[in-house]
């Protein structure tokens, strides 16, 4: 993820956080004010500024949802009852929690809202409410192309991408999910995502395959990783790769990586 400095808290007075977040400025208007906020809230409760983490994500996922006020993160936050100094040991072990996420309160918050909050459910309902035929089908195709964007962004390593995008898959399921990823890389599929003048319907074949990926990332991937990367997909966080080609080029990188992973295990 994009990195919002946070050592820079070090050197501030640190008697300012001393006690809880102020509310009384009813929203964070800033990803600085979203890092004082996260500050004042571990402070109050003898943590360090590192127990904090990057922000970047958290804030563009507020910022896309308009949902920036300080009550409802303390409520959210609330739900640590953090105490002492074992924050982060606390956070490591909290259920929402995956091997690959830090366990840090930027982290936290980033999935309790986007995997519980009715702000999240409400943005997805909203962005497909009236949308039918193609329309929505260049959503479901963008969607599963930057949900791989995010989760190829919030997991570092390789490896780890690979076992978490595989997760729970035997070698059938995973040979198909392939083939379906195949379809999505397509000249034709792509062009039709763009809304190109001229571009081809897609073939039968594409369309389904592209509605049995969706149904693949909205109820049978369960790793927490993969769920968080398609809820900010879903609720269209942008993300630092921007749309169109460039983001078709990443999305093709990714998708060469694990189609050469899956060759080489089962030769």
């Amino acid at each position: 993820m994009a990195s919002i400095n946070t050592n820079s808290l070090g050197g501030m007075d640190s008697g300012s956080f001393g006690s809880e977040p102020n509310t009384s400025n009813t929203q964070v208007n800033s990803p600085f004010e979203l890092q004082i906020f996260l500050s004042e809230w571990a402070a109050a409760r003898g943590q360090k500024p590192e127990l904090i983490g990057n922000c970047q994500t958290l804030w563009e996922l507020l910022q896309t949802l308009g949902f920036r006020q300080r009550d409802r993160l303390q409520e959210i936050l609330g739900k640590l009852q953090l105490t002492g100094k074992g924050g982060r040991d606390y956070l490591r072990h909290h259920d929402s929690f995956h091997d690959h996420l830090s366990p840090t309160l930027a982290n936290f918050l980033l999935l309790e809202i986007a995997l519980s909050s009715r702000e999240v459910r409400n943005k997805m309902s909203e962005r497909q409410r009236n949308m039918e035929g193609d329309e929505l089908l260049r959503y479901k195709i963008e969607v599963i192309r930057d949900s791989f964007l995010w989760l190829n962004n919030i997991i570092e390593k390789k490896i780890d991408f690979v076992k978490t995008v595989f997760s729970g898959f035997d070698k059938d399921q995973e040979r198909l999910l392939i083939v379906r990823l195949a379809c999505l890389s397509r000249i034709q599929v792509r062009d039709f995502s763009a809304g190109l003048p001229g571009a081809t319907p897609l073939e039968k074949e594409d369309k389904s395959a592209m509605e049995s990926l969706w149904k693949m990332f909205d109820g049978f991937f369960k790793p927490v990783p993969v769920r968080l990367a398609f809820r900010l997909a879903s609720v269209g966080v942008a993300g630092g790769w921007g749309g169109g080609s460039d983001a078709w080029s990443r999305f093709l990188h990714i998708f060469r990586g694990l189609s050469e992973d899956f060759g080489r295990r089962t030769m």
